[in-house]
């Protein structure tokens, strides 16, 4: 699929719009005010997605939400290139949802952020972009594209946050801690290290990113978990 609009009828293809998403989120959000339940939206991408959740928390009603790094990073004119890769569920919006989505999480309103890992076979990717299945291999570069895309002033603290935090939180588990005689759980990075995106250096078995060839900033260096190290070389 791609965003319903101007960029749709250029390309030729089958939009969806954004009122789509919109509905569907008015109506899990009613739903869950109804039944006193909390709710979580995953992935949201519009900029009405993002009001809609801010309405209900200033209401008070417990709904959490998450954007993925590559709608954060990229928006629809991207697809002018027909990289299958790009296509994703949902779709990439355009530059004022994009901004919407940065705005959303800045504020608050948007509380995760996740890599939205959807890895493909090659037989699934080399076809005409209104065949190929949609996904991205996206887990091993989502500081990178955050650190591309972030606004100028934007806070690396919230950005952490959102990617280690927020998420235990919504998922009621204890949020890790540095601390002498705790169990390691850390992630090791450097926010203005470049490194080129290269297919045999790549950890996922999948290679289904447009990334691939390009010189992308901040890397992660390595990553230790209880007695496992994994670093990146």
């Amino acid at each position: 699929p791609v965003n319903e609009g101007a960029m749709s009828v250029r390309l030729g293809m089958k939009g969806s719009p954004a009122v789509a998403e919109e509905l569907a989120v008015h109506e899990a959000i009613e739903l869950a005010q109804y039944a006193q339940s909390h709710l979580h939206l995953v992935k949201i991408s519009t900029a009405g997605s993002v009001e809609l959740v801010r309405q209900a928390k200033a209401k008070g009603i417990p709904v959490s939400c998450s954007v993925s790094a590559l709608h954060l990073h990229s928006n629809e004119t991207i697809l002018e290139t027909f990289d299958e890769n790009y296509k994703v569920i949902p779709p990439l919006r355009t530059e004022e949802d994009r901004m919407a989505l940065w705005r959303g999480l800045e504020e608050g309103t948007i509380d995760a952020i996740v890599s939205d890992h959807s890895p493909q076979d090659t037989e699934a990717k080399q076809v005409e972009f209104e065949y190929a299945e949609p996904g991205i291999s996206s887990v091993e570069h989502v500081f990178s594209l955050l650190m591309a895309a972030a606004p100028e002033g934007f806070e690396l603290t919230r950005i952490i946050e959102a990617l280690a935090v927020k998420p235990r939180q919504i998922l009621q588990l204890e949020v890790a801690h540095v601390e002498e005689q705790s169990v390691a759980n850390l992630t090791l990075f450097h926010p203005t290290r470049t490194y080129a995106v290269l297919p045999d250096q790549m950890r996922s078995k999948s290679k289904n990113t447009p990334l691939l060839q390009q010189t992308l900033t901040g890397q992660v260096l390595a990553i230790l978990q209880g007695t496992q190290t994994f670093i990146n070389t």
